[in-house]
């Protein structure tokens, strides 16, 4: 998501479908909704991951958006966290092996293995945006 604009739009879209409740996650180009993408220092990207972030930083300067996650109102977004829904038990988590200068990327290993040990016991829908085992 290149603005902030798209958020809205996004949730817009999903209060269309008939379903009561839409549980969503973010993914590797959701770079609005990730704070560590946004918060790295400006040495740690390359020169089209720059070209985004100011983007990103422009929107929300001239937003009086706080949160992008804010925008998503006809949906229930899930971010290292769970919702029982009608006694069923979500969890979802956006995290997913580090490709290139994306959105919640995690080095394979112990900061991957730390976020899927966070995972509750008796989860019965798992989101994830990478399968949280193997490759």
């Amino acid at each position: 998501m290149r603005n902030y604009d798209f958020c809205g739009a996004a949730s817009y879209s999903l209060g269309q479908l008939k379903h009561a409740y839409k549980v969503v996650i973010a993914g590797n180009h959701e770079c609005t909704f990730d704070d560590s993408f946004l918060r790295a220092s400006n040495r740690e990207v390359e020169a089209k991951e720059m070209a985004l972030k100011q983007a990103l930083q422009a929107s929300l300067a001239s937003s009086k958006v706080t949160s992008p996650k804010s925008l998503l109102t006809n949906a229930i977004y899930l971010e290292d966290s769970v919702i029982e829904l009608f006694g069923i038990i979500i969890y979802g988590t956006p995290w997913q092996p580090r490709v290139d200068n994306w959105a919640f990327n995690l080095s394979r290993g112990q900061p991957l293995l730390d976020k899927w040990n966070n995972i509750p016991a008796g989860v019965d829908v798992l989101l994830t945006h990478t399968p949280p085992l193997g490759e």
